[in-house]
């Protein structure tokens, strides 16, 4: 219960909550105050294990921020997490083997493709289709799909992304939150996810 009260209270932070409501002006208020809304876009957020997160825009449906009690009840929130090529390639590249270069990272509709070099033997020039799994509401996990060249190289690649996973998990948040869902397109790499009820004191 801390963690998941001091994941909101981070979130209060955000949309600014302190600045309109610091902790001794609770005295000062006649009773409970009700806000319909509130939300926050954060950018350039970094995850513990390296991943850089573009932005995340943070929703919340009402607000209830008792007086008496010094607490604020959160009734739900909903999230929108975007990735760029150029995040996700920076993040994927830094575990790639020896033998694994040159990668280039591009978005197509519902899946990535990655162009790189690959030295078995003879080096040559490697496509793989990749995917992204949600895996138990709070992780995304890279999966390979396709790969031109099956055999050895496809084997490589498949266990360099594994050495990935998960490349996002919902803890590493700063609120209560699952994954419903994800999906890619030119641009992004869109994480959509919702919390429930959280009390804040």
């Amino acid at each position: 219960m801390e963690e998941a009260s001091a994941k909101a209270q981070i979130v209060l932070i955000i949309c600014d909550f302190p600045a309109v409501f610091p902790a001794y002006s609770f005295k000062r208020m006649k009773g409970p105050i009700r806000i319909t809304s509130c939300a926050a876009l954060l950018c350039g957020i970094q995850l513990p294990f390296g991943l850089e997160i573009d932005e995340i825009e943070i929703s919340t449906q009402p607000v209830t921020i008792d007086t008496k009690a010094k607490s604020a009840v959160v009734e739900s929130a909903t999230f929108v997490a975007r990735i760029s090529k150029e995040n996700l390639l920076s993040f994927l590249e830094k575990e790639l083997p020896p033998q694994v270069t040159q990668p280039v990272l591009e978005f197509v509709e519902g899946k990535m493709v990655l162009t790189t070099k690959v030295k078995f033997i003879i080096e040559m020039q490697v496509e793989a289709e990749i995917g992204i799994e949600i895996r138990e509401d709070r992780y995304l996990d890279v999966v390979l799909l396709s790969v031109d060249k099956p055999g050895p190289v496809a084997g490589i690649i498949s266990a360099n992304l594994a050495r990935q996973n998960p490349i996002f998990d919902i803890d590493d948040l700063p609120f209560e939150a699952k994954i419903d869902s994800c999906i890619i397109d030119s641009e992004w790499v869109s994480v959509t996810g919702s919390g429930s009820q959280v009390l804040i004191d």
